[in-house]
């Protein structure tokens, strides 16, 4: 693929990104393309956004090949990382 082919592809897929923020029910499929993207980018077999809740977070959404539990605790089990957003956590499988 050449360097414009990428960034025509790139350019593309946020296209797609914004009709899907845009349209009407599109929230839950965005956040699927954007976990898949994070896979896609990082190499991760997975990811997953998860919603804090008091003690923990809960899954919400996930892509990828990674296996997530359905709630977490204080401490990630073995093979996954986190970062902190407002609110929610980006699990990502190793």
């Amino acid at each position: 693929m050449t360097e414009s082919s990428s960034l025509e592809a790139r350019a593309e897929e946020w296209r797609e990104l914004l009709k899907l923020a845009a349209a009407p029910q599109g929230e839950v499929r965005l956040i699927e393309r954007l976990l898949e993207s994070v896979c896609r980018e990082t190499g991760a077999s997975g990811a997953a956004l998860y919603g804090k809740v008091e003690g923990g977070a809960v899954a919400e959404l996930a892509a990828g090949d990674g296996s997530f539990p359905p709630r977490l605790g204080e401490d990630l089990p073995e093979g996954l990382s986190a970062t902190s957003l407002p609110g929610a956590l980006l699990v990502v499988s190793d």
